[in-house]
């Protein structure tokens, strides 16, 4: 491959810069990937623990109000649920899949909402959490007695947490190419002061000592000093055998 053969006779510069140049955008792209999947799992996890919080500080109050035959209460929690940070719905569900208590109430009575609705006989007290259609929320469905077995369903989003992780990610990158970019510049300094500035004067003093003369040399100074090197021991070879 042509791109291949140019690389190769590339400056030993030019090589560093390219291998630390891959190296780095390699790191960079490794790291950005791993750490934004796992503050995203981090990020669900959260999410499904507020969720049900938010869903059991309701549970207690919508089961005694509704026993109660106390509609308003029952209302007005579900109405205070929705009003909190993330929580996009709240709604308690009859034994026959109704929305019979919303926090909007032109739900109420329609079978509109949960496309999974758990049978409320089988939930554990403490409920179970699932993904919401769209993988931006996670929805909390805890039973409710009152007094026929139902379901309260509370919504919590997602997004603004994975947009502010979003952003993150971003400052993080940043960073860290700012971080790899100076770790680069030192190594290839460290590099031309201690190991290509030396060859190069040792390339000089080898073809000036040769019959070619001081003219311009390849772009490769390894493989320069190489020729320059293995035509100094054929000389000595050659002299050897006349010697001889």
């Amino acid at each position: 491959m042509s791109w291949v053969r140019r690389a190769r006779s590339l400056p030993v510069r030019g090589k560093l810069l390219l291998t630390v140049l891959g190296a780095a955008v390699a790191s960079l792209g490794a790291s950005t990937y791993l750490s934004f999947r796992y503050w995203e799992n981090e990020a669900m996890a959260s999410a499904q623990r507020q969720a049900l919080l938010a869903a059991a500080s309701t549970q207690a109050t919508l089961e005694s109000a509704i026993r109660l035959g106390r509609l308003a209460p029952a209302h007005h929690a579900l109405t205070r649920l929705r009003e909190e940070a993330d929580v996009t719905l709240a709604r308690v569900y009859g034994p026959d899949g109704r929305i019979l208590l919303s926090a909007a109430h032109y739900e109420e009575g329609t079978r509109a909402g949960a496309v999974f609705l758990p049978d409320a006989a089988e939930l554990p007290r403490g409920g179970i959490v699932k993904p919401a259609p769209g993988g931006d929320a996670v929805r909390a469905y805890l039973p409710v007695a009152i007094p026929e077995p139902g379901v309260l369903e509370v919504e919590f989003s997602v997004a603004p947490t994975m947009a502010a992780m979003e952003r993150g990610a971003r400052l993080g990158m940043g960073l860290m190419a700012f971080s790899l970019l100076a770790v680069g510049i030192v190594v290839v300094t460290m590099f031309e002061r201690e190991v290509v500035a030396p060859l190069h004067r040792m390339d000089v003093l080898l073809r000036a000592g040769g019959d070619r003369g001081a003219g311009p040399a390849p772009r490769n100074e390894l493989h320069h000093l190489e020729r320059s090197v293995t035509e100094l021991l054929a000389k000595e070879r050659a002299v050897e055998a006349r010697a001889a």
